[in-house]
């Protein structure tokens, strides 16, 4: 009888035994795979917002600009300019015609060139030069003054003066050191800036392109002023 009961006692040692293993191992399965999905959730990117749609404002809310008379082409007679300038020499030298003179001391030159005046800058093109003419107001945060336009349009041609080469012919290159001291660098540039535009130096004023929207032509004339023809 001792021999029986040493024998049930082993074996519902060996029961036991076997059912911790088991729970154990059910333990440590549940929780590789529980560690497996916290895991999976980890490298899942979140959702993205959704993506909403922003309208572009309408065409029709572009504000037509609009140049001042004084710089404006009114006719292909170029009679009339109220600005008198050789856009070869210096800004400095624009006279204003006397018909359009107000008054004796009136600063003409700081009239405001464009409007709606909140335009950043104007782009004009001049024939026979290949690069625009791109006007930026003087002072940062003021509009662009007539006297604005006139100093980049001499600056643009003074630079194209003094390029290596200028137009198609070897005599329109700038040559400072054959004519430099008989008259004078200024002078070299003026005659140089002429024979590019074979005398058509005149400011003719701003006529608006019918192509681009806000770029401007500038007329130029090979007299500096014409009367109106009368029949």
């Amino acid at each position: 009888m001792p021999t029986s009961n040493s024998a049930n006692d082993q074996g519902n040692q060996d029961h036991s035994s076997r059912l911790l293993l088991s729970t154990s191992q059910s333990e440590i399965s549940n929780t590789a795979h529980t560690s497996h999905l916290s895991n999976t959730h980890l490298l899942v990117p979140p959702p993205l917002p959704p993506i909403v749609p922003i309208p572009l404002p309408p065409l029709s809310s572009h504000i037509p600009s609009q140049t001042h008379p004084l710089i404006t082409s009114t006719n292909a007679s170029y009679a009339n300019i109220p600005i008198l300038w050789n856009i070869s020499l210096p800004p400095a030298t624009a006279r204003l015609a006397p018909e359009f003179n107000s008054a004796p001391n009136w600063p003409w030159w700081r009239e405001v060139a464009i409007r709606p005046t909140t335009l950043p800058s104007m782009t004009i093109y001049l024939e026979r030069v290949e690069r625009p003419v791109v006007v930026f107001p003087f002072d940062i945060g003021h509009p662009i003054t007539i006297i604005d336009v006139l100093r980049a349009v001499y600056d643009n041609v003074r630079t194209m003066a003094m390029a290596p080469s200028v137009g198609d012919s070897a005599e329109l290159v700038l040559t400072p050191e054959k004519e430099y001291r008989e008259v004078g660098y200024a002078n070299d540039v003026s005659v140089t800036i002429q024979r590019h535009f074979r005398d058509q130096v005149w400011w003719g004023g701003l006529q608006e392109s019918i192509i681009e929207t806000d770029v401007w032509i500038l007329q130029l004339s090979g007299t500096r002023r014409r009367r109106q023809n009368r029949s």
